[in-house]
């Protein structure tokens, strides 16, 4: 659809700074400094699109049971995350990113197959590697305004109300899930060193696969 009066560049560009002031790190995490109320999670997000890694240039939204916001994080090109939300179920629930290309788009997967439980207490759960495949091919198009959505509110609310309408898929040809626990591991030890001792890894890898699994692709462009 078109945008009037509204470059895309101009578009792109508001849609990721609001997304980099609202995101916190992706590896945030101090194990001495997680204080009382907080639970610490890692583990690992590559999002490919057609084989393209996007990873760094995406973002994914964690939320609760409720679908209240716990956290938004900018990927970096590891893909490893390491941070702190409040202790619970926490659901991974939507991936944001620009596509590459002269014509740049925002894609987002969305889905509430992906759960898992941070706890509290000197914990550090694992939540697996998660590779989600976008399968985006620039043939669907959002409805409704991307920029006036995107400053209806914080990422939580606006980015995802403006990238409106979608396209239903199957969760299960979008979304892996790989329990790779001694190997995530290995990484936060190296990572941190000694300080790793602080917090005791846990196994909380997502189940995978689920039951009856489903998920929404959106993707918004503008047009000149």
């Amino acid at each position: 659809m078109k945008h009037t009066g509204v470059p895309l560049f101009i578009l792109t560009a508001v849609l990721a700074a609001l997304l980099s002031a609202c995101a916190s790190s992706a590896t945030k995490l101090r194990p001495d400094r997680v204080r009382a109320g907080e639970g610490a999670f890692f583990g690992h997000v590559r999002v490919l699109n057609r084989d393209a890694d996007l990873t760094s240039r995406c973002y994914v939204v964690l939320t609760d049971s409720r679908e209240d916001r716990k956290a938004s994080i900018s990927l970096d090109g590891s893909g490893w995350v390491y941070s702190v939300v409040s202790p619970g179920d926490t659901y991974l629930s939507r991936v944001l990113c620009r596509t590459t290309g002269m014509f740049q788009r925002v894609v987002e997967f969305k889905t509430r197959d992906l759960r898992f439980q941070v706890p509290a207490g000197g914990k550090l759960a694992y939540f697996g590697h998660v590779t989600v495949q976008m399968d985006y091919d620039g043939a669907r198009f959002a409805t409704g305004a991307l920029l006036a959505g995107a400053l209806g509110g914080p990422v939580g609310a606006g980015v995802v109300g403006a990238i409106a309408g979608g396209t239903r898929v199957d969760a299960a040809k979008q979304v892996t899930v790989e329990n790779r626990f001694e190997d995530g591991l290995a990484e936060y030890r190296a990572r941190y060193g000694d300080a790793c001792g602080r917090l005791q890894a846990v196994n909380a890898a997502i189940p995978w696969p689920v039951q009856k699994p489903g998920g929404v692709l959106r993707s918004s462009r503008g047009e000149s």
